[in-house]
């Protein structure tokens, strides 16, 4: 059984009871604890229930709300407020992503070589939200996955890029960046 939980643990207690030589009983309480980053959530009680990784829609976009960050999915990626995660902390982190670019690290320079666009988040059960081609000039797609532990932003480039040197940079030292913009963070 459960004896106690916590954040980010919950810890299993277990009687056995076993005869020994003499045929007395014996008993043994073993203890496991599990450990999980953001396992549980605090209710209002101060008790804790298990958090879960799901992701519901709404009509303005998909909400997660049963985790240790609520998270807030706008149904378009193009929009100044793409992402509202409240923290555990009660922290409020406001995103959207501007855009892709190259930097080249022996340089300095960087180029902006697509720019998000309008696209519409679709619901990959239980916990990942992706925006299909959302970006110009090449195919690349959002995807965010949201788990106990926090909440994660890939781009999946499913189009070769154009190629660093078009743009005067040299291949070799150039990388390909994600520009995500956070609005008045804490």
């Amino acid at each position: 059984v459960v004896v106690e939980t916590g954040p980010h643990y919950r810890v299993w207690q277990g009687v056995t009871v076993q005869t020994n030589k003499d045929g007395r009983a014996i008993t043994r309480t073993n203890r496991i604890t599990e450990l999980q980053t953001g396992m549980n959530v605090r209710q209002p009680d101060n008790s804790y229930i298990e958090a879960s990784e799901e992701i519901e829609l709404t009509k303005e976009g998909a909400v997660a709300y049963k985790g240790r960050h609520k998270v807030i999915f706008s149904a378009n990626c193009n929009t100044p407020v793409g992402i509202d995660l409240l923290a555990a902390d009660g922290k409020r982190f406001q995103s959207h992503v501007l855009g892709l670019s190259y930097f080249d690290s022996a340089t300095g320079k960087s180029v902006l070589i697509a720019e998000v666009k309008d696209s519409i988040g679709q619901l990959l059960p239980p916990n990942q939200v992706i925006y299909l081609d959302a970006f110009t000039y090449f195919k690349a797609d959002i995807r965010y996955t949201y788990t106990k532990a926090g909440l994660e932003q890939d781009i999946i480039v499913r189009q070769q890029p154009p190629s660093p040197d078009k743009f005067g940079l040299d291949p070799k030292t150039t990388r390909l960046q994600v520009l995500t913009e956070f609005l008045a963070p804490p």
